[in-house]
């Protein structure tokens, strides 16, 4: 390839010319609405399948202290227990997440503009503001 601004002014060229690549591959990238969609659903499923092991362990426990009857092993029980609804609760913190970050779909109108247009002089103006101090 040449530089025809460079030849017809008789210069050298500064840079020389890069071959174009033929072979260029083209990259898909989803949208970052899809991508925060998927992060939030593998998360939530992450997220329940944890809660749902906890609260089996939690009835194992259960069996297990009330055989026991040791106060370590209640101990334990509600460290599970909190446990459990911490992660309920991060859970319910992800949704809320996600809900601020994902544009909201409403099909209200954000802005609502009311344009009323007349045409009056500034006598018909005076007249308006006439009558109405006279009807006081």
């Amino acid at each position: 390839m040449q530089d025809l601004i460079a030849d017809k002014l008789g210069l050298n060229p500064i840079v020389p010319i890069a071959p174009v690549i033929q072979d260029a591959h083209i990259v898909n990238i989803p949208p970052e609405d899809s991508r925060i969609e998927e992060d939030y659903e593998y998360t939530r499923t992450k997220i329940k399948n944890a809660t749902d092991q906890a609260e089996a362990a939690l009835g194992e426990m259960m069996n297990l202290a009330s055989m026991m009857q040791d106060p370590k092993a209640y101990q334990t029980v509600a460290i599970l227990v909190k446990t459990i609804a911490d992660t309920s609760k991060l859970l319910l913190d992800s949704a809320e997440t996600v809900h601020k970050i994902k544009p909201s779909q409403t099909t209200d109108p954000q802005n609502v503009t009311n344009n009323l247009n007349m045409t009056m002089t500034t006598a018909d103006l005076l007249n308006i503001v006439k009558k109405a101090i006279d009807n006081q």
